[in-house]
């Protein structure tokens, strides 16, 4: 009885330890199969994320030869606003701001969201005769909405020199571009003569005196000949502050090369320009450590030392 006892209760602890063993496997499988699912969900919500996110437009730029994809984009217009009823006379008297250019006409004002967005059709640069014949729309270096007054009046700086296919894609980009988002503008393009180094600041500030004589503007937009929007939703306007509007650009992985880096476009009013005294005149070719220098001035509205 004693031997028959002992394989008896051998053969039921080995049969127990399988059945933990299976147990144990199937938990394990389990665990796998769940993490495995997890992780699948957490990559196709990403794929998802980011198609969403590539449809509804990121602020995103590239350089001219980077290879961009253009993006067809709609949003409904808003509803048509009203005329401002609390203005003031500095306002009235400012042919810059939006309350001296509605006292002036009898269309209302431009809505606050654009009505259509397509990016950029193509990344090649057209002639100079094409450009003619396909912006047959634009008087003086811009043009003003037809339909509405447009909510800010905007100057487009551009330093230039050498840099034709780039300017004429610039152009052949920035134009439809702005008259799509119903703004009263014209670009200014100031060329450096000569051979000396390239004076980014001093055009820029050039640019500034001599385009308020002709087109007193309320928005500055400086602006690189070799930059393009991808698409619309970059709006080319001024706020509060100053505005980096080139942040994000495909030759720095879409993402600031330095803290300091506020080079490719910037928007600002022209009182914040006046404020910061304009670009620095003193740095050719300015670069990182000029920036560095600069910058915090800037914005502690500091004096630069011309």
């Amino acid at each position: 009885a004693t031997p028959s006892s002992s394989s008896g209760s051998s053969a039921s602890g080995a049969v127990s330890v399988n059945w933990l063993n299976c147990l144990a496997s199937k938990r394990v499988i389990r665990s796998v199969c769940l993490a495995l699912m997890a992780l699948m969900g957490l990559w196709l919500l990403h794929n998802w994320f980011s198609s969403s996110q590539s449809m509804l437009g990121p602020v995103t730029w590239t350089k001219y030869k980077a290879d961009a994809v253009p993006v067809a984009m709609a949003t409904t217009a808003a509803a048509r606003p009203t005329r401002p009823t609390n203005t003031t006379a500095s306002e009235l008297a400012d042919p810059a701001s939006l309350a001296s250019r509605l006292a002036k006409s009898n269309l209302p004002a431009c809505p606050r969201t654009r009505p259509a967005c397509w990016g950029i059709k193509s990344p090649l640069a057209p002639t100079w005769a094409e450009l003619q014949s396909t912006l047959s729309y634009i008087r003086h270096g811009g043009c003003q909405p037809e339909h509405c007054v447009a909510r800010q009046r905007v100057a487009i700086i551009v330093p230039y020199r050498n840099r034709d296919p780039h300017l004429r894609l610039l152009m052949s980009s920035l134009h439809p571009l702005l008259r799509r988002q119903q703004l009263d503008y014209r670009i200014f393009v100031v060329e450096q003569a000569g051979t000396t180094r390239f004076n980014r600041g001093l055009l820029f500030n050039i640019g500034f005196v001599e385009s308020a004589k002709i087109f007193p503007a309320y928005c500055y937009i400086f602006h690189d000949v070799d930059l393009l929007p991808e698409n619309d939703h970059n709006m080319y306007r001024c706020g509060a502050n100053p505005r980096h509007l080139g942040a994000e650009i495909s030759s720095f992985g879409y993402k600031l090369p330095y803290g300091a880096y506020f080079g490719g476009a910037c928007a600002l009013t022209a009182e914040q320009y006046r404020k910061m005294n304009g670009f620095p005149n003193i740095y050719f070719r300015l670069g990182r450590r000029g920036r560095r220098f600069w910058l915090p001035r800037m914005l502690n509205n500091e004096a630069d030392p011309k």
